[in-house]
């Protein structure tokens, strides 16, 4: 038989969502201090828009593992899928402070950025502006998606 880690990366891979979420359930039920697990579950909730779910699991895979960038990366994928700007950045941040060679952070963090400055024009309040996006740190590559 499988380990269900093993079959529940090959429901990523095929992507059958549910039937990941289903295996990595499985083996969390073997070892529940699996932070790749919880990270990876929390990917599969992510596809299938279950936000808070996947927040929820990269919340225990970064309780289990501090120092887990990936988990802060995909906390902060799901974040900004909320339309958490601030704490998606915050993560995206995070996750770079840790690893700086994840490109995925850096993805995300232009991302959030250029959404931000979306969101602040799209309020047409341009003297507030400045003041809004000031907060927002500039990715430490140099690399930046400008609005």
């Amino acid at each position: 038989m499988p380990q269900p880690t093993l079959t529940a990366a090959l429901q990523n891979c095929r992507r059958d969502w549910d039937g990941a979420i289903a295996d990595f359930d499985r083996a969390l039920q073997f070892d529940p201090k699996l932070a790749q697990a919880y990270d990876n579950r929390g990917d599969a909730k992510t596809e299938t828009g279950d936000f808070d779910g996947a927040i929820a699991d990269f919340n225990r895979a970064l309780q289990l593992n501090p120092k887990y960038a990936k988990a802060y990366d995909n906390r902060g994928l799901a974040k900004l899928s909320r339309g958490d700007l601030d704490g998606a950045m915050a993560d995206f941040n995070r996750a770079l402070q840790l690893n700086p060679k994840l490109a995925p952070a850096y993805a995300g963090h232009g991302s959030a950025n250029f959404l931000a400055r979306q969101r602040c024009r799209a309020t047409g309040v341009f003297a507030n502006c400045r003041n809004e996006i000031r907060h927002i740190p500039a990715c430490s590559s140099g690399l930046f998606v400008r609005a």
